[in-house]
């Protein structure tokens, strides 16, 4: 029998769970420029996540199941991106997934879409992510990026955006993308890159962004700006996106292997069951909502 999916964890033997947001490392087979010590960011503790990762290593307690993950981009080969596709193919055995391969948004739209189509060989793969960091932001104002975010929308894939979205006028060009292209999915990773400095700023970008049909925000990343975060930050940010987005396009999410530079996987995923919730939204953001996206079986 079916496990219903609208209680808590504490309510029942488990509750099944979907990860919007890991990655996985195979040092030996991919890249990584970005992970090794030379190369920025360079962060004290990122010896912690210089290892080989796998679902194998996504491990919970008896009354939270892993039933699905989607791998982010992870900087295994960005002049070949489809040889993350393919490993991931390879090697994800024990649960179900989806894959968002890196491509730059920028690039000319017939180079672009000739990518989109090499990817689209690869069962796994639902969309691309493009980091646009900081000053990097800029590059979502390029020329070619509506092109290039309209053949998305066409093919019915998502575009993974991850930006601090307090940099208001490129927030407003998102939301412009995301009225003039209604098929496209897109997806705010990691709370729009949130911080306590931040977030005044960031509240007006929700309020830019709210009512948004295509888009969703990834409750995920808190440890890339405080590795010391609290439960208490947690809920804050929760409250101010249910607020403002509703519950139906928010998922929490672990960022996995960089929430371990903070807490364990288990512990990250206990925090996000104990946040105080409207009824119903566990289910919601802990499951539901990713299944639908990225169309998880």
């Amino acid at each position: 029998m079916d496990i219903p999916h609208n209680k808590r964890p504490t309510d029942m033997d488990y509750q099944d769970i979907i990860d919007p947001h890991v990655h996985f490392f195979a040092l030996e087979k991919g890249n990584y420029q970005w992970l090794k010590s030379t190369q920025p960011p360079f962060w004290p503790d990122k010896h912690l996540i210089q290892k080989n990762v796998s679902d194998a290593d996504l491990t919970l307690c008896s009354a939270l199941r892993l039933n699905g993950v989607v791998h982010i981009e992870a900087g295994f080969d960005n002049e070949y991106p489809e040889r993350e596709l393919a490993y991931l193919n390879d090697t994800v055995k024990r649960v179900s997934h989806k894959a968002i391969a890196y491509l730059d948004i920028t690039l000319e739209p017939t180079l672009f879409s000739e990518k989109i189509r090499q990817y689209q060989t690869h069962g796994n793969f639902v969309g691309i992510r493009d980091i646009t960091e900081g000053e990097d932001a800029q590059r979502l104002h390029h020329s070619n990026v509506v092109k290039n975010l309209a053949f998305l929308a066409h093919e019915g894939l998502i575009f993974e955006a991850q930006f601090e979205i307090a940099q208001l006028a490129t927030t407003q060009t998102l939301r412009a993308y995301c009225v003039a292209l209604p098929n496209l999915k897109c997806v705010i990773n990691h709370c729009g890159l949130v911080t306590p400095d931040t977030f005044a700023s960031w509240q007006l970008a929700l309020h830019i962004l709210k009512g948004l049909d295509n888009l969703w925000v990834k409750i995920s990343g808190f440890e890339m700006a405080q590795r010391q975060f609290n439960a208490k930050w947690v809920q804050t940010v929760t409250d101010a996106l249910l607020q403002t987005i509703n519950s139906e396009h928010l998922m929490f999410a672990s960022n996995f292997p960089l929430c371990l530079l903070s807490q364990s996987y288990q512990q990250l995923w206990q925090l996000y069951s104990e946040l105080t919730l409207p009824d119903h939204a566990w289910a919601l953001m802990s499951y539901h909502n990713a299944q639908r996206l990225y169309q998880l079986a």
